[in-house]
């Protein structure tokens, strides 16, 4: 159905409520609902001074910082070792997800997820202090098969949710 069409059925269906210009689907719009002059005025006494240096956080005063590893692990990921590994896991594994047990082939879509278990990935880089490309390729434990399953989208997606809480719940919530 066209829009126009649809838009018309909607405002028909409401009985012709709508006002011209604002209706369900740009009610949110700029524009529609003008501020007045006080309120302009608050606004500008309470952004008066900042600059967006002070409200765009970059960098080490950024909340979710990791002290600079994110190149690290974008170079691990994409490197040719890991993408052996994944195979492995996968070939390991029968290309089966170990929870669910779907499997992909026979016309079915399934995304499959190699995941390091018992020790997560970013265990294994701080627990063996990996800063660089070459000390990441030369551990053994971060290429090691039997350290890691296959998982399909939604279980990979619960479990690692699943996991942070518990790790939250360790590192903050002292009982």
């Amino acid at each position: 159905m066209p829009l126009d069409v649809y838009k018309r059925n909607l405002n028909m269906k409401h009985g012709g409520r709508f006002k011209k210009g604002i209706t369900p689907w740009n009610k949110n719009r700029k524009g529609i609902f003008k501020h007045s002059k006080e309120t302009k005025e608050k606004i500008g006494v309470a952004l008066k001074g900042r600059s967006t240096k002070e409200w765009c956080a970059r960098g080490e005063n950024h909340w979710a910082w990791k002290g600079g590893i994110y190149p690290l692990i974008y170079k691990l990921r994409h490197c040719i070792e890991y993408k052996i590994w994944r195979t492995d896991i996968f070939k390991k594994d029968n290309y089966t997800c170990l929870l669910c047990k779907s499997t992909c082939g026979n016309g079915k879509k399934i995304t499959l997820n190699a995941d390091h278990y018992p020790k997560t990935f970013s265990k294994i880089i701080n627990e063996n202090k990996i800063e660089t490309y070459e000390q990441a390729i030369s551990c053994k434990e971060l290429w090691d098969i039997t350290n890691g399953r296959t998982l399909c989208y939604e279980c990979h997606r619960k479990e690692t949710s699943n996991y942070q809480k518990i790790n939250w719940v360790n590192q903050y919530v002292k009982l």
